[in-house]
């Protein structure tokens, strides 16, 4: 495992590589008050069970989080197995608060993961100088962050198009997470993070939207536009609709007849 502790350097390098490893039996870890650096760690064998901030997240093999230095945290194995490798730096706070990274991260190992750690750890183990170190972590934490950024964008689109075009059908927020690449406690996370609601309520506002084209355009029923938009009874169709618009099916499509 490379060490390297610098706290007091003169030079203003932007980050600062502090360790990287390996374990294949990670022992048990608890700092509720956070940990001295910045840290970013990946399982390699079976699965953890972590705590951030209170919240439980099992994590297994093919997924990294990443966890801000101020982040209280704790892991432990939840099987039989439980190995992983970490990175852990200081600085690059500017670049930490850009992409939104102040707390915790769980996240799918990119593809380049592998080989691009693979680079950095090299660099490290040959007796490069700090600036060289500095300037790879740079590099790779950039990519990682790139990737991420990009990837959130995607989650949304990818279960936007699901709902857009399944919206006829009884939905369940497992079949919703699948098609997203997150587990459904990560994507319930996310839309309340990064979009401010729950996935059921996109997927709500999407019927009722559908439903309000239907009452305008189409001579159908109320009850067979409400089975159209996938709501199981026609007096669910009707009370939910009405909690969005503040009218009933037929008072809307009154007024817009």
């Amino acid at each position: 495992m490379f060490v390297e502790i610098q706290r007091n350097l003169k030079k203003p390098y932007p980050i600062i590589l502090t360790a990287a490893g390996s374990t294949e039996t990670q022992s048990a870890i608890s700092r509720p008050n956070g940990f001295e650096f910045h840290h970013i760690l990946w399982v390699t064998q079976g699965e953890g069970l972590f705590h951030f901030a209170g919240e439980p997240r099992h994590i297994g093999v093919g997924y990294g989080v990443f966890m801000n230095k101020d982040c209280p945290h704790a892991y432990t194995k939840s099987g039989e197995t439980f190995a992983t490798s970490w990175v852990t730096f200081q600085g690059a706070e500017d670049l930490l608060t850009f992409y939104r990274m102040n707390r915790f991260k769980v996240f799918k190992l990119p593809a380049f993961w592998k080989e691009s750690c693979a680079q950095l750890s090299n660099l490290c183990e040959k007796g490069s100088t700090v600036a060289a170190r500095s300037a790879a972590c740079y590099s790779w934490l950039i990519e990682l962050l790139e990737t991420l950024e990009a990837s959130d964008v995607s989650v949304f689109s990818r279960v936007r198009l699901y709902l857009e075009n399944n919206f006829d059908k009884p939905l369940t927020l497992d079949e919703i997470a699948e098609v997203s690449g997150m587990d459904k406690f990560a994507l319930c996370r996310y839309y309340a993070k990064e979009r401010g609601m729950s996935v059921m309520s996109h997927l709500k506002q999407i019927r009722v939207t559908k439903a309000k084209q239907f009452l305008k355009f189409t001579v159908c029923s109320v009850a067979e536009i409400g089975e159209m938009c996938g709501f199981e009874s026609p007096s669910y169709f009707g009370k939910i609709f009405k909690e969005e618009t503040h009218m009933t099916p037929r008072e809307y499509r009154n007024s817009t007849s």
